[in-house]
C-alpha cells in the first residue's frame, strides 16, 4: 500500500523538533545578545552569503552570527563564529565555531 502526504502536512519527527527548538533557544539566549552581525542568505544565494562571511572575517570582527562557510560541495552554517588568537591568512587570528 502506498501512501502520500502533501508537503504542507509533513511534520518533523519529535527528535528533530527538539533539536530545532534547542537551536533556536541557543540563538535567542546566547548568540543574539553578543551583538555580532548576522549573515543573511537572500534568495538562496549561498555564494553571496559566503562572501559576506569572508568580508566580516577579513575585517577582524570579534564574531558573526549564522555565517556561511563553503568548501566545494560542502556547506556549513554555524550559529556563531568567534575570532581567536592564532595566525591564518586573515592575520594573527582565525575563527572557530562558538559553543
Amino acid at each position: 500500500m502506498r501512501r502520500s502526504i502533501e508537503s504542507g502536512a509533513r511534520r518533523p519527527t519529535t527528535p528533530w523538533r527538539c533539536f530545532s527548538n534547542t537551536g533556536r533557544r541557543f540563538e535567542r539566549e546566547v548568540v543574539e545578545p553578543l551583538g555580532y552581525p548576522a549573515v543573511e542568505v537572500e534568495s538562496g544565494d549561498w555564494e553571496a552569503a559566503f562572501a559576506r562571511t569572508r568580508a566580516l572575517m577579513r575585517e577582524g570582527r570579534r564574531g558573526d552570527r549564522s555565517g556561511v562557510l563553503l568548501d566545494g560541495a560542502r556547506l556549513a552554517r554555524p550559529d556563531l563564529l568567534e575570532r581567536v588568537p592564532g595566525g591564518s591568512l586573515l592575520g594573527e587570528f582565525h575563527y572557530v565555531p562558538g559553543m
